[in-house]
């Protein structure tokens, strides 16, 4: 299944067969990724990116999609759906974007059309949670419409250094 966002964004349904792609930008991202993912140093070969994609894809979690983000015609990341709680109401999502896609609003723009799928299923709220330090992150939750809703305390350590995850939703 593919979301066309715009004629330069489109979500391609994230398969094993996508592994060398997200390696190599895996690769080529890694110095931005490690600051903000747990995963990127587990991330060492095209297998550990099966891995990696077989987690995401197979994590059991309620009605979880998982996309591949290609921007101008290039893999440019990965979009999830991560989880979706119908009793709540609530989906939860998670993104990350190759250094070369930024700065364009694909994240934006991805997060609007979703939100737009979402509310015609039923959904009234968007959880997004990023680490206390990915003011990219942060601010593209807060274009949304998001607000700040929950703080995890000393969630994640990243070179050395324990972060806050902070919770922002958005009501659809």
């Amino acid at each position: 299944m593919s979301i066309h966002v715009t004629e330069e964004i489109v979500l391609e349904t994230l398969s094993r067969s996508d592994a060398k792609a997200v390696f190599d930008l895996v690769e080529n991202n890694r110095n931005q990724l490690q600051q903000y993912l747990y995963w990127v140093d587990d991330v060492t070969d095209i297998k550990s990116t099966e891995q990696y994609i077989d987690a995401r894809i197979n994590s059991g979690l309620p009605e979880a999609r998982w996309y591949k983000i290609v921007f101008r015609n290039k893999v440019s990341g990965i979009f999830g759906v991560k989880s979706l709680c119908r009793e709540q109401s609530e989906a939860e999502i998670g993104y990350w974007l190759s250094q070369g896609a930024q700065r364009y609003g694909v994240v934006s723009r991805i997060i609007s059309e979703v939100c737009t799928i979402l509310k015609s299923e039923g959904i009234h709220f968007l959880k997004i949670n990023c680490l206390q330090e990915n003011q990219a992150s942060i601010a593209v939750a807060e274009r949304s419409g998001a607000i700040h809703t929950g703080i995890i305390s000393d969630y994640l350590q990243v070179a050395g250094q324990f972060q806050d995850l902070y919770t922002y939703t958005k009501r659809l």
